[in-house]
Order: structure tokens, then sequence, then C-alpha cells
């Protein structure tokens, strides 16, 4: 676990050093947070040192004395105000509260009043030091989210762009006629495209369908499949690809070899194989299967 670096800022020479004996090597065990996390400390004496220590290395946790001489505690809540990743706790003598809204109005977390005991400081930091890395790991996951939205929908261009070559080349090739007044062809041609449709269907509702999928409740709908089938589905698929490039797509596959699987999990493996040998040929090129 990372260390939290910690910054006193009192006037009391007295209050700086208990404060430092106190937290000084000290380990937190903090709920939800694996292993104890350790504390490093240092100390200012009043605000313009405090300030300079702010600029040169920020700490996690800054204690802060509502009474310095020259730039009060309260002066430095302000210039700090709306940092993301550091906690105030305000330090004072006068505990009212007035004071308390005053100070959690210009972005306190919490305030200890003077006198206080090690045990008191040290719990008023653990609350601290718990909010802290529990907001930084709610960040952690929500950037981790958008990765994997980011991932998915990569993911789901790519899975699309085969079929879409397939039905777009299938559609042009009924719009130029190609197989005269042959209408058996047509049809044939129409019902590869509905199964490409019906496959890109599945693909968009299981990949956008987030929280099923987070969730754990995905399904698998195994049935019996024709491997033998899908693979000339899937070397059909990549054929206006593969035409581009001049890449021959060679099939060596039995009549039939039935097997039992997710139908559209085997089609995504077998386009994803197909389109990626390819994508990544050289011109001209060969792929059997």
């Amino acid at each position: 676990m990372e260390t939290l670096r910690v910054l006193i800022v009192d006037d009391e020479a007295g209050m700086r050093t208990g404060v430092v004996r106190a937290l000084t090597g000290a380990e937190l065990d903090l709920p939800d947070i694996d292993g104890p996390v350790p504390l490093a400390v240092d100390a200012a004496a009043d605000g313009e040192e405090a300030l300079r220590r702010l600029q040169d290395a920020r700490p996690d946790l800054l204690l802060l004395d509502h009474r310095l001489p020259g730039i009060s505690g309260l002066e430095i809540l302000e210039k700090v105000a709306g940092e993301p990743d550091m906690l105030t706790i305000m330090i004072t003598a006068y505990a009212s509260l007035e004071m308390a809204v005053n100070a959690t109005k210009r972005g306190a977390f919490d305030f200890l009043a003077k006198p206080f005991t090690p045990q008191e400081l040290k719990a008023t930091v653990r609350k601290a030091a718990r909010h802290l890395l529990l907001q930084r790991e709610a960040r952690r996951l929500a950037d981790e989210k958008r990765r994997m939205r980011f991932e998915l929908l990569s993911i789901l261009a790519h899975e699309l762009k085969a079929p879409l070559a397939a039905i777009d080349g299938y559609l042009r090739l009924i719009q130029q006629r190609v197989a005269g007044e042959e209408l058996a062809s047509y049809d044939r041609m129409v019902d590869r495209s509905i199964i490409r449709l019906d496959g890109m269907k599945k693909l968009i509702y299981d990949l956008l369908d987030l929280t099923r999928i987070e969730s754990g409740h995905k399904k698998r709908d195994i049935a019996p499949v024709d491997l033998a089938e899908m693979a000339q589905l899937s070397a059909e698929t990549v054929a206006p690809a593969a035409a581009e490039r001049h890449v021959t797509v060679a099939l060596h596959v039995a009549a039939s070899v039935p097997m039992t699987a997710d139908r559209g999990e085997l089609e995504i493996i077998l386009n994803n194989l197909l389109s990626n040998a390819v994508k990544y040929n050289r011109d001209g090129g060969r792929v059997d299967l």
C-alpha cells in the first residue's frame, strides 16, 4: 500500500512535535482498504512555510492550525480548496459551530479541537485517510469502467466491419443482377445477409448490455451447431476484404462437423480468426482453414 504524506502546520513547536511523534511510523488499518497504510509526516511552523511545502510536494493529508502568524489557516484553506487529491483537517483552540461551518464551507474535511489526545488525532486521521483512499479507488474504478467501454466499442466496431462488408457485397451483387433471372441465387444472397444481420444484432445486444455483462449474468446459448457451415459463413464474411487485397481464403473442411457450442461466440471466434488472417497477410497471400 502506498505511503500517505501528512503535513502538520502549527506555530506551536510542542504541537508540531507531538503530532509528528504520534503519527511517525504509524500504520493505519482501514476498513475496505487492503493492507496497513503507512504514514510519512512533515511539519511547517507558519503559513508561508506551509505554502512553500505545498508547492514543492503536495501532501495527502493537511493538518492545518486555524490561527497562524501571517497567513491564516483559513487563507491557506481557501488556496488549496478544490484540490481533488488532498484532504484538510483544521486544528483550533477555539472550537465553535460557527468556525466548523466556516471551515467546512471553505473545503475542510474535518477539524480537531485543542487539546486533543493522540488517540483522537489518529482517529481523525484514520477517518480522513479512509475517505481519501476510497475516493481515489472510486475514481480508478470509474476510469477503468470508461476504458472498458471504449474497448467494448472498439471490439464492436471490429466485429461489425466484416459482416457489414459481406452484406454490402451481397447487395451490390443483387443490384448488378449478376445471376440474371435466377431468383434462387438472389434468395440465397438475401438469406446469407439475414444470417449476418442476426449475428450483428446478437453481438450488439451482448456488448452494449453492460449491466448484464458486468454482473456476470450473460448466458450462453449452448446448442448443436455445424462447424463446417460456420467456417463457410465466416469465409464468405471476410471475402470482400480478402478480394480487395487479392488474398485467397481456402477452406479444408469435411461436409459436416457437428459440435455443441454457443453459435454467436463461435461465429465471433471464426470471424476474428479469418479477418485477422486477412488483415495481417501480405497482398496476394493465402489463408488456409
